[in-house]
C-alpha cells in the first residue's frame, strides 16, 4: 500500500484525484495541504485524510507519506516538487510540470539524485479511448500516418461561472496560464503516446480574444513528427464545445475519437477502413484511477512511469518552440 500526501487541495484534487484514490488500488491518502489551515482541515474530513497542513514543509517532512500528488499553481510546481524529492518522496506532478524547460530539468535533476521516481500527472494516456486507439494504431491499422488533427476547446467563463476572473493564473502568462500550456500539453503529449513519435518542428499562430491577458486564450499549433506525418492541433479557453478528440489519416484510412480530451471516461472512437465506419467499443474507465495505479506500480517495481519527468520536459520544449513561432513568425525545428 503506497501512502500519498496531496500539496494543493483545489478543484481538481477534491473532484477528481482524491475520490480516484479511493478507488485505486494499493494507495491511500494519508495527509493534504492547504495554505489555510481550515480548507486543509475540511479536505481532509472529506476525504478521509489522516492529516492536515498549511505548510508545504510539513507535509514533506511527514514519514508516513511515500508519494506526493502536486497540484499546486503551475508556477509552484518545480519549487514543490523539489522539496518533496528533497524528503525523498516519489512525484506526481499536475501538468504542466513547470514554467520552461530549465525548470523541468531541475526537477528531473533532483528527482534522480534523490533516487526517487518523477512522472507527471498526465490521465488522458489511461482514458478508455485512447487505450483503444493506442492498440488499433500498434496494430497498423492505418499504415503510414500522413495527417493528426486535434481539437480542445472549452469556455473558461462558461465552466467557471461567477467565479470567473480575468487575473487567474491560467490568464496570465507569467504564472504559466494560457490555453497552450492548460491544454496544448495534453493534446502534445497524448498524440505522441498514441503515435510513437515526437514532434520535429513546430509553427503557432494565437489570437487573444474576448479577455485582456497577455496569456493565449486561442491558439493553433502546426507541427511536424519524427515519422513524417503533417499534425494541426486548435486550442481556445472561450468556446463552449468542441470535438475535444484525436483524428489519424493514414494510406488505408482513419482513425477518430471524439470527447476523449475530457475528464469523463465517456467517449467515441470510430474508424474508416476499405470504405466502412466501424464504432469500437470504449470502457469505460476512470483515468484517473489508471493514473494512479500506474504510478503506485512504479513505485513498487521501480518501472519508469508511461510520462516520465523527462516527456514532461519534451512536452515543454514543444511549447517554447510554439512560443518562440509566435513571436518571430517563423517555424521553429526543435
Amino acid at each position: 500500500m503506497v501512502a500519498w500526501g496531496i500539496i494543493g487541495a483545489g478543484v481538481i484534487s477534491d473532484t477528481r484525484f482524491a475520490p480516484a484514490l479511493t478507488q485505486a488500488r494499493d494507495s491511500t491518502l494519508v495527509a493534504v495541504h492547504n495554505r489555510d489551515q481550515t480548507k486543509a482541515e475540511a479536505f481532509a474530513r472529506k476525504h478521509g485524510a489522516r492529516r492536515a497542513y498549511s505548510r508545504v514543509e510539513d507535509l514533506c517532512q511527514d514519514p508516513d507519506v511515500e508519494a506526493v500528488y502536486i497540484a499546486s499553481p503551475n508556477h509552484l510546481h518545480a519549487e514543490h516538487t523539489i522539496l518533496a524529492v528533497s524528503h525523498q518522496k516519489h512525484v506526481l506532478c499536475e501538468k504542466p510540470m513547470a514554467l520552461d524547460t530549465a525548470e523541468c530539468e531541475r526537477m528531473i535533476r533532483a528527482a534522480a539524485e534523490a533516487g526517487v521516481i518523477l512522472g507527471v500527472a498526465y490521465m488522458m494516456p489511461f482514458h478508455g479511448s485512447h487505450q483503444v486507439m493506442k492498440r488499433l494504431l500498434s496494430e497498423n491499422l492505418l499504415g503510414d500516418i500522413a495527417l493528426v488533427q486535434s481539437d480542445y476547446l472549452i469556455s473558461l467563463p462558461y465552466f467557471q461561472g461567477p467565479s470567473f476572473r480575468l487575473d487567474q493564473f491560467r490568464l496570465t502568462k507569467e504564472l504559466g496560464g494560457g490555453a497552450i500550456m492548460d491544454l496544448g500539453v495534453h493534446c502534445i503529449n497524448t498524440i505522441r503516446y498514441l503515435m510513437g513519435s515526437a514532434v520535429r518542428s513546430v509553427s503557432s499562430i494565437h489570437a487573444p480574444l474576448h479577455t485582456q491577458c497577455d496569456a493565449d486564450t486561442v491558439a493553433v499549433i502546426t507541427a511536424q513528427y519524427e515519422n513524417g506525418a503533417l499534425g494541426v492541433i486548435t486550442l481556445s479557453f472561450i468556446t463552449e464545445w468542441g470535438r475535444n478528440g484525436i483524428e489519424f489519416y493514414g494510406e488505408k484510412g482513419a482513425l477518430i475519437s471524439e470527447q476523449s480530451l475530457s475528464q469523463v471516461p465517456e467517449a467515441t472512437v470510430r474508424s474508416y477502413l476499405n470504405g466502412r465506419w466501424t464504432e469500437h467499443s470504449v470502457e469505460p474507465l476512470n483515468p484517473y484511477v489508471g493514473e494512479i495505479e500506474h504510478f503506485t506500480q512504479c513505485i513498487q517495481t521501480g518501472e519508469t512511469p508511461i510520462i516520465s519527468g523527462e516527456q514532461g520536459l519534451a512536452d515543454m520544449r514543444v511549447v517554447e518552440a510554439a512560443w518562440a513561432s509566435m513571436q518571430s513568425g517563423v517555424r521553429i525545428e526543435l
